[in-house]
């Protein structure tokens, strides 16, 4: 089956796309939560609300999902 992502409308320090669900480079993840996106901390602390990034850009990289790299959850 297929799973439903979001684009988030933000590309990440090498111009992908982001989306729902992507794991970026310093351990956080993508989540859609209370209206808007959010890049939270796989582990501890350290949520930040994507809305106030300017340019949708993130400093970060892309380097997976939590779909198809579960392994990057941990």
């Amino acid at each position: 089956g297929y799973i439903q992502m979001e684009y988030t409308g933000f590309k990440d320090n090498t111009d992908m796309d982001v989306w729902e669900g992507d794991i970026t480079d310093d351990g956080r993840i993508i989540v859609w939560e209370n209206g808007s996106f959010w890049l939270k901390q796989i582990k501890g602390e350290g949520n930040f609300p994507m809305h106030f990034l300017k340019g949708n850009k993130l400093d970060q990289k892309i380097i997976g999902n939590k779909f198809q790299n579960a392994n990057l959850m941990k």
